[in-house]
């Protein structure tokens, strides 16, 4: 288990998706990554967002889904990053049998979280297996970087979760967070050291 963080990192989730704009959940990798990509809207929205972005040296890890893929390509190409790693770690937390349904299930998931993070209900995945994905990454890249800028393209429970693992917040508590708004930019690079954060 890492003790502190090394690098600094900054979490952004992707743009307004044609999935968001039917209000549906598009959570399994087989559609995901290939289908419902960012909306017109969210494409603007991203490139707007990118002028707020402070100019560093980032490493840019990104979802495989193409709402992600292509939220990470815009700011590759604003920010002059010439490379993008695709990391299957920083996927969309499934949904089970709520894929391709209404965005509504999204709160009957969110409401078992608050009481078991190993629950799959529905067949989905459950908080306690997004949150080992995620560390799993997290001490990936500890162990390969040091003192780095690392943004993280992915999706609003993934984030969430992670954004509790790095605080030290229990993960069922995710959506207690503030939410990420679609193609918000967080910065938490005030968790590595020298603040000696542990985690």
């Amino acid at each position: 288990m890492l003790k502190q963080l090394h690098n600094k990192y900054y979490l952004l989730r992707h743009g307004n998706s044609l999935a968001n704009k039917k209000n549906i959940i598009v959570s399994n990798p087989v559609i995901g990554i290939k289908e419902y990509g960012l909306s017109t809207e969210g494409r603007n929205s991203i490139s707007k967002n990118c002028k707020n972005i402070p100019y560093k040296k980032y490493i840019i890890l990104s979802s495989p889904f193409k709402r992600t893929k292509e939220t990470a390509i815009i700011i590759s190409e604003e920010l002059k990053i010439p490379d993008i790693e695709y990391n299957d770690n920083l996927r969309e937390r499934f949904f089970g049998d709520f894929d391709m349904k209404d965005s509504k299930n999204y709160e009957r998931i969110w409401e078992e979280d608050l009481t078991n993070t190993n629950h799959k209900k529905w067949n989905n995945e459950s908080v306690h297996e997004v949150a080992i994905r995620l560390m799993s990454l997290i001490e990936d890249l500890e162990i390969t970087y040091n003192d780095r800028d690392i943004i993280l393209v992915s999706h609003g429970d993934s984030l969430q979760i992670l954004e509790c693992l790095l605080k030290k917040i229990d993960p069922k508590l995710h959506r207690s967070l503030k939410p990420l708004k679609q193609g918000e930019f967080r910065d938490l690079s005030f968790l590595s050291i020298p603040n000696g954060h542990n985690i």
